[in-house]
């Protein structure tokens, strides 16, 4: 039973290992020509707060376009995204919470920085 909790366990670890390092980040073009001015803008702020940008993001954004924004190349579209999951009902917080964390904290582990590349 332990050797199976222990390669549950690397398997998970080498899992988010590769997704600190993938090439996957998706880019704004990638998004839909209806989202790509406000996810602009929302960037060019340069912060997570208030703004036209984020406030059409939070009423039109679907929750498929949510996910796939988490796994933006700029951190404030993830930021963004990670907050509008958070508090949306139709995601499961707890699993969203502890990915977030798994993630960053791996990331700081394998890259050093903490960033998710």
């Amino acid at each position: 039973m332990r050797k199976v909790k222990w390669t549950c366990l690397l398997l998970t670890v080498a899992g988010l290992a590769v997704s600190c390092r993938s090439g996957d980040a998706v880019a704004i073009r990638d998004f839909d020509p209806s989202l790509r001015p406000f996810l602009v803008m929302a960037v060019a702020t340069g912060i997570v707060g208030p703004n036209e940008g984020r406030n059409y993001i939070d009423k039109h954004a679907t929750d498929k376009e949510l996910v796939l924004l988490s796994r933006s190349e700029h951190p404030i579209l993830r930021a963004i995204a990670f907050e509008e999951m958070l508090s949306r009902g139709t995601f499961d917080h707890f699993r969203l919470v502890m990915e977030i964390w798994a993630i960053l904290l791996l990331c700081r582990l394998i890259g050093g920085n903490g960033e998710y590349n």
